[in-house]
């Protein structure tokens, strides 16, 4: 995984021995989960097992106020989302969960919505 860390931090513009040299191991045992910044850059090795299959729940908190680069275009997970000439996170995407009324963001309606 560091191969992928090193070309990521080239594509930013970052020092990719600093980069590497700044990795923290976090062991995460079955059931178990990691919770951190969107700014965090993270990653994992390879799935180690050749028996079972390695699965994943992912829930992104994005600060609402985020928005689109013009350049480059978004990575293909995120890519998939950004509606050419619009520079917002639409909010049937990314949901507004919580907003402070110091902000112009308002909770996303739908997710009062009665199932």
């Amino acid at each position: 995984h560091f191969t992928s860390l090193r070309e990521a931090a080239r594509r930013a513009g970052r020092d990719e021995a600093e980069v590497v040299s700044s990795v923290q191991t976090v062991p995460v045992k079955v059931g178990e989960m990691v919770v951190h910044h969107q700014s965090v850059w993270h990653g994992s090795g390879s799935n180690a097992s050749s028996t079972r299959i390695r699965r994943a729940l992912v829930i992104h908190l994005i600060d609402g106020e985020v928005t689109w680069k013009k350049e480059p275009r978004p990575h293909y997970i995120y890519g998939r989302y950004c509606i050419r000439g619009e520079d917002f996170l639409r909010d049937d995407f990314f949901p507004v969960t919580y907003s402070r009324s110091t902000t112009n963001l308002v909770r996303t309606p739908w997710l009062d919505n009665d199932p």
